[in-house]
Parts: structure tokens; sequence; C-alpha cells
């Protein structure tokens, strides 16, 4: 099992979570995905990132500007098979992409 939070997780274009965790089991399938708040405490083994984590885009869309919902082409729910990607440096008020974003695959 592995558990991943970031400040802002997008669950589909319309809905994003502040400080939220995604759980995935071994073969990388999320089996739950629940706002931070809603825990006492969370695990010592839970990586934590700065960014926005989202489900996989295609990559040949992403230009200074674009903003990131538009991007998205699968809902992050349980029983998502696909990649997680964290992006970083991005425009965290607008979700728009900079000359500085980096991304990154979880």
């Amino acid at each position: 099992m592995k558990r991943i939070a970031a400040n802002k997780v997008m669950i589909d274009p319309q809905t994003l979570w502040l400080n939220a965790v995604i759980e995935c089991d071994d073969m990388g399938v999320v089996t739950s995905v629940f706002p931070l708040a809603n825990q006492i405490s969370e695990p010592a083994q839970t990586s934590f990132f700065n960014g926005l984590i989202t489900t996989e885009v295609s990559m040949n869309n992403l230009v200074i500007g674009t903003f990131i919902p538009n991007l998205l082409t699968h809902s992050l729910l349980v029983g998502y098979q696909g990649k997680l990607i964290l992006w970083q440096n991005i425009n965290l008020t607008t979700l728009k992409i900079t000359s500085d974003t980096q991304i990154s695959l979880l």
C-alpha cells in the first residue's frame, strides 16, 4: 500500500480538495481518496508533496498559461488505475501552467 498527500488534489475538473490523501494498493489502483482534515493523525509512511496531484493528462497539450483542469481526461476516484501526476511551481490560485512548472510521475 502507498499513501501520498499534497496541498491540492484534483478529483475532477470541477472538484479540488485541499490537503488530501490518495491511497493505492500494491498494483497502483486507487483504493481511497480523502481530505486530510478527516483524519486525527496520518501514518508516518505517508509521502507529502507541495503542489497539485492530478490523474494523467496528454503531455502534448502542455503550454504556459493552460488551465490544468482542462487537461484532465480521468477522474481521481476509487478504482482509478492510471498514472498520478505531481505539478509543482504552478500558480495554485489560477491552476495554470507557468514557465517554472515541474511535472513528475508519482
